[in-house]
């Protein structure tokens, strides 16, 4: 079931803050789902810009909390292991920021 439009606004106004606009970074909330991606040049098309997914958090509604996932280089979306599922959204997001494994950015 997909967020009302209630919890969308909340999570566009959490994730909104937590992201960095300067690093070209953004995000899109669809289904039960917040994906997080960077801008990167496109090299096929110069002045082009390509979203690399980067991180994704799916909520799972009969346990309350997010499931976490990353953008592997197979270009398919992997569990993340060390933490797979967080209890809030900015729990997600701190995790993410705090990249520990290097899984999410780089």
């Amino acid at each position: 079931m997909a967020f009302n439009a209630y919890e969308i606004k909340r999570l566009e106004k959490i994730v909104g803050a937590h992201i960095n606009k300067d690093l070209d970074q953004g995000f899109h909330i669809s289904d039960q789902s917040v994906e997080l991606f960077e801008l990167k040049p496109d090299k096929q098309h110069p002045g082009e810009f390509v979203e690399m997914p980067t991180a994704r958090a799916t909520y799972i509604k009969p346990s309350q909390n997010w499931k976490v996932y990353w953008m592997h280089a197979d270009r398919k979306w992997h569990g993340y292991e060390p933490v797979p599922r967080v209890e809030t959204i900015e729990e997600f997001l701190r995790l993410v920021a705090d990249n520990e494994y290097g899984c999410f950015y780089g």
